[in-house]
């Protein structure tokens, strides 16, 4: 039997105390077997790592509503199967609405332009003319990043004092052609995300996409890509 190194010997201990701990909250809380997560690894060298998920059992106030402003790339190279394709998932994403929810719908190239006029219904008229619109639009030109999350940003005020949920979604590439997103532009566009409260998600399609952006862009606001 291979001898464990004092280092590996502290980690494997940390993580049967930490077994321990998910076993009592799981208990305590009466977890359902989806809430709580351990993982574990050992690496070649005998370093030995855990990660510990666990997920709030807090039911969503669904009579509340949600907000979601909708980012559309329609720059050049959002055309073919990929332009197909995203305008498939946006329909899915409509259709997957409640009637309690709003969506406002942007579509972003070098300017952002709201297609719709603030918050709407997403199976209602406006949301359905804002989407012919967007089928009639040509993707032309190169996407601003920083003007398009500024758009999200804009589009809330600073608080959120009522109980609607705040999203924002982007479906392109991520790509910032237009104008580069320096580190300072990021840093600050996602402090107001986050002082707004707008988890801000990706779904990422086109022959390249940006991912360490988009990546980033859902780590710091609590989104997903």
């Amino acid at each position: 039997m291979r001898q464990l190194r004092p280092h590996s010997v502290l980690v494997l201990a940390a993580l049967a105390a930490y077994s321990g701990l998910l076993l009592s909250v799981a208990h305590a809380a009466e977890l359902r077997p989806e809430a709580a997560k351990l993982a574990q690894a050992e690496m070649t060298d005998g370093t030995a790592y855990f990660a510990l998920s666990l997920k709030p059992q807090i039911e969503d106030d669904a009579a509340a509503g949600h907000d979601i402003v909708i980012l559309f790339d329609t720059s050049a190279s959002q055309v073919g199967e990929f332009r197909d394709k995203a305008l498939n998932v946006l329909k899915q994403v409509l259709a997957g609405l409640g009637e309690n929810d709003r969506v406002e719908i942007v579509a972003v190239d070098i300017e952002p332009v709201t297609l719709t006029n603030g918050f709407v219904g997403p199976h209602g008229d406006a949301a359905k003319a804002a989407l012919a619109r967007l089928e009639q639009r040509v993707p032309l030109g190169t996407t601003d990043m920083v003007a398009a999350l500024g758009a999200v940003a804009t589009a809330y005020d600073s608080t959120a004092a009522d109980k609607r949920s705040r999203a924002a979604l982007y479906i392109g590439d991520g790509l910032s052609q237009a104008r580069g997103v320096s580190a300072e532009a990021f840093r600050q566009l996602v402090g107001q995300l986050v002082e707004r409260r707008v988890a801000t998600s990706s779904y990422a399609i086109g022959p390249q996409v940006g991912g360490h952006l988009l990546a980033a862009l859902a780590n710091q606001t609590g989104g997903v890509l």
